[in-house]
């Protein structure tokens, strides 16, 4: 991609240069690199290319070649602080790590938690829960939870601790010596399903 810089000012991007001469019956055409004295800016405008013989009655431009794509990540990086910018000023700032909320106001970056599972926001997002979200959300670290069969008969198993059985996640709902009579299951007193 090409910048047209016209008094120090960005007048046009152009994907390719069309590059024109003025002939001696004084119509100007299209022409290689190599014969040209300007350019053709947009549908119409012509304009002297800096560097080549005069033009005559036209304005004097320079022309810079860059990366479309680097431009592009410097214009979303460049959104991306506006927008942090302004979050802080008008919106609660999420905690990273703190559970999910619908009412707060994620960037691509954030983290939170959804059932012991760690989410990072793939971009802004606001009311979009990160399990059914997986275009704004990406899963940043499962949780590990001991198997039920690998914890030794006789341990404590305190509440709130969880563990998978038979396939399923299980959260301990009262503190209890393991044993194959407290095995999580529907219905039992000392697990709720998760």
């Amino acid at each position: 991609m090409y910048r047209v810089i016209l008094h120090g000012a960005q007048i046009a991007l152009e994907d390719n240069l069309a590059f024109v001469r003025k002939q001696a019956n004084g119509f100007v055409v299209r022409c290689s690199e190599e014969e040209a004295q300007g350019i053709v800016v947009g549908d119409s405008a012509i304009y002297h290319l800096y560097g080549k013989p005069s033009l005559d009655g036209a304005e004097t431009v320079y022309v810079e070649e860059f990366s479309g794509q680097s431009r592009l990540a410097a214009i979303a990086a460049d959104l991306n602080e506006v927008l942090i910018a302004a979050r802080e000023g008008l919106v609660s700032i999420p905690t990273p790590g703190d559970a999910w909320s619908a009412e707060l106001r994620y960037i691509a970056g954030d983290t939170a938690t959804v059932d012991g599972i760690s989410y990072t926001a793939l971009r802004y997002s606001k009311g979009k829960n990160p399990p059914d979200s997986p275009n704004h959300w990406e899963v940043t670290q499962a949780p590990s939870h001991p198997a039920w069969d690998s914890i030794e008969d006789g341990t404590v198993i305190m509440e709130g601790e969880i563990v998978t059985c038979d396939g399923a996640t299980w959260q301990c709902t009262s503190q209890h010596i393991k044993s194959i009579v407290y095995k999580p299951k529907a219905g039992s007193s000392k697990w709720q399903q998760i």
